[in-house]
């Protein structure tokens, strides 16, 4: 009996969880969306707070809009902002993944990467990594297609 109240106490956590990821991210790209507020002032006043541990899970949310690549390029961030505001992507949050996670994703070679990444190919998806109290955790988000190119 105690170990079904502690799974179901677990699973209410966890989707409470992935919906304030959800409702976080579309929250902050409509306040980048229409405020003249820099990106990185905006991601650190509203992703970190020390009075606040729900703000805290996104503390190196920061990191998540740039890629390092050879032009050391910025990722198209409108683009994204208007994925997420328009309802055109799925947010998957994972604590950790798993054999049957990796087979969601066809082109997912199973290496973690921190930022945004694209996948190899046409169908894909982009991957942040966030550090809670040393946990990582996995935000995967991807369009309703699997197809989401910049």
């Amino acid at each position: 009996m105690f170990t079904i109240v502690c799974f179901v106490f677990s699973f209410t956590v966890v989707n409470a969880q992935a919906s304030l990821v959800k409702e976080n991210i579309k929250e902050f790209f409509k306040l980048i969306y229409t405020s003249d507020i820099e990106e990185t002032e905006l991601v650190e006043r509203f992703f970190y707070d020390s009075s606040d541990s729900s703000k805290n899970f996104w503390s190196s949310f920061i990191a998540g809009y740039r890629v390092d690549s050879k032009e050391n390029e910025v990722v198209n961030f409108k683009r994204f902002k208007e994925d997420v505001l328009s309802d055109n992507i799925e947010i998957i949050v994972f604590d950790e993944f798993n054999e049957r996670d990796k087979s969601k994703f066809k082109n997912w070679d199973g290496i973690p990467r921190k930022g945004i990444c694209k996948v190899m190919g046409k169908k894909g998806f982009h991957q942040l990594i966030l550090m809670r109290e040393n946990k990582i955790s996995s935000l995967i988000i991807l369009d309703k297609t699997g197809d989401l190119t910049f």
